[in-house]
């Protein structure tokens, strides 16, 4: 077949040239047999879209959770520390205190 592209669809009418009850029948079986594979394909292939789709939205909603615990995480690690440091900064008013009085009783 000379000058014809493969990558296009061609004209193939022409390769069909007995047209006998039989062999019609033949060529429409095989016809309807490829259309009913190209159904699947195209439903499988919608199927998988939908899972992918359904995958993304489950996907976004574990994002927003995580970045709401991150953010929870942070603010509790900050009232953490400003607790630590507010227990140590007490405490060490309280030794100081004792430390200052200890001194002017045995000065």
């Amino acid at each position: 077949m000379e000058g014809v592209d493969l990558h296009e669809n061609p004209d193939r009418s022409s390769q069909y040239t007995d047209a006998t009850p039989a062999k019609l029948r033949d060529q429409l079986n095989e016809n309807w047999k490829q259309l009913r594979i190209f159904g699947r394909t195209v439903a499988d292939r919608d199927r998988v879209i939908d899972q992918l789709h359904t995958s993304l939205e489950e996907r976004d909603i574990v994002i927003d959770r995580l970045k709401n615990r991150l953010r929870f995480a942070g603010v509790r690690i900050a009232v953490l520390y400003a607790l630590v440091g507010g227990i140590a900064g007490e405490g060490a008013k309280v030794i100081f205190k004792a430390i200052l009085l200890h001194w002017i009783r045995h000065a």
